[in-house]
């Protein structure tokens, strides 16, 4: 069984140091022989946790997405 890897950057900024170096370290892990999935939290608009909202309407789709990625039902 090969290596899984769940990349995403903390950096909202399109050429911030830390999405140049996430680039660099999947490249890497891929061209080891690992499986990556890269998701970015930008494009994926992931809301700040509101614990009020999620009690009313549940996770949003985003949010969802983030947590089966992890391996969480």
């Amino acid at each position: 069984m090969s290596v899984r890897l769940l990349a995403f950057c903390g950096s909202a900024r399109k050429a911030s140091l830390s999405r140049r170096l996430l680039a660099a370290a999947v490249a890497a892990a891929r061209g080891a022989g690992a499986a990556v999935t890269e998701f970015d939290l930008r494009a994926d608009l992931l809301p700040l946790y509101d614990g009020d909202l999620e009690a009313q309407h549940g996770l949003p789709p985003p949010a969802r997405e983030l947590k089966q990625l992890f391996g969480r039902p």
